[in-house]
């Protein structure tokens, strides 16, 4: 149970405050860029995982208190969101590797998800560009082009 988080105000400064001996991930969480000071570092609870795949997370959590869930997931902020009862919430890196958000009391539903848009957009982008790029190829050389079909014929 964590019963100290320490603030790191970047990843610099997080990364030698978990590599020093003395630091106890089973009862200390080294959180970068923190700024929520209503939680309670011992808080309890229960999680249930309701679905894991590669780009989605879904965790039904029972907490005694306010408090910080931390996943074994890596962290990687680019594209991944979080939202506790469909409200976006902040991803916190924690002992430097993790990803973590803040859970109120009761019972709320945390769930991570990757947004692909961009991905998408990127992936409709380079298809249309290689067509255009196949389109032009063949408008330069379709004098060649039907040069080959007629010898074929």
């Amino acid at each position: 149970m964590i019963t100290r988080m320490i603030n790191a105000d970047s990843q610099k400064e997080s990364l030698p405050k978990v590599l020093t001996k003395d630091f106890s991930p089973e009862s200390e969480a080294i959180v970068t860029n923190f700024e929520n000071e209503d939680i309670t570092p011992t808080g309890g609870g229960e999680v249930v995982v309701n679905e894991y795949s590669e780009n989605e997370i879904e965790l039904s959590v029972t907490s005694h208190r306010n408090g910080l869930l931390m996943l074994s997931e890596i962290y990687y902020k680019p594209g991944w969101l979080a939202s506790v009862d469909e409200i976006e919430t902040a991803i916190y890196q924690a002992n430097h590797v993790s990803r973590s958000v803040v859970v109120p009391d009761g019972e709320p539903t945390v769930r991570f998800f990757y947004n692909n848009c961009n991905w998408k957009i990127t992936g409709l982008l380079s298809r249309l560009s290689l067509a255009l790029t196949l389109f032009a190829i063949a408008y330069l050389y379709r004098a060649q082009i039907a040069g080959l079909i007629k010898q074929k014929q």
